[in-house]
């Protein structure tokens, strides 16, 4: 992020304070948890109200940056590996059933400190039928800042 900051600068495209730079780097870390692109971290943002380090539309375009930095640079952070192997396992037919056919069954611990992005890899990895064990209590929730949400433990359950 202090990388991408420094070409912000460099540019004259946006002004950001070095104070900034790990309210930035959370919420970064929140939009790509939610699988947010920049247009949709926009939409989601004014909709949603949320307290983000930079206008909305702006800052839109400091995670596209964000991604493309990294894409450049042949690296991926946690939340952009995950993604990766979503759309890996989604468009290759023949990997998820390799994935599948090697895999008896899927255990999670601590389900309640899911973010969408990872409920999403599990959802694609178990499929319609599901040889899948879960433990989570939904009033230990401790992740949040990173879009954790107990009711992806309790939509787990449910299906």
């Amino acid at each position: 992020v202090a990388a991408l900051v420094d070409q912000l600068r460099e540019g004259g495209d946006a002004h950001v304070e070095d104070w900034q730079i790990p309210r930035l780097e959370l919420e970064i870390g929140w939009a790509l948890s939610q699988g947010l692109n920049g247009a949709q971290y926009a939409k989601v943002a004014r909709r949603s109200r949320r307290d983000a380090p930079l206008a909305p539309a702006l800052f839109a375009d400091v995670l596209d940056r964000y991604v493309g930095l990294l894409r450049s640079r042949g690296v991926l952070d946690f939340d952009l590996l995950l993604a990766e192997a979503i759309t890996v396992l989604r468009e290759d037919p023949a990997v998820l059933a390799s994935f599948r056919h090697r895999t008896r069954a899927l255990f999670v611990d601590e389900a309640q400190d899911m973010n969408p992005l990872q409920f999403s890899l599990l959802r694609t990895m178990a499929g319609d039928d599901p040889d899948l064990f879960s433990v989570g209590d939904p009033n230990q929730s401790i992740y949040g800042f990173n879009g954790a949400t107990p009711r992806l433990l309790e939509e787990l359950v449910r299906t």
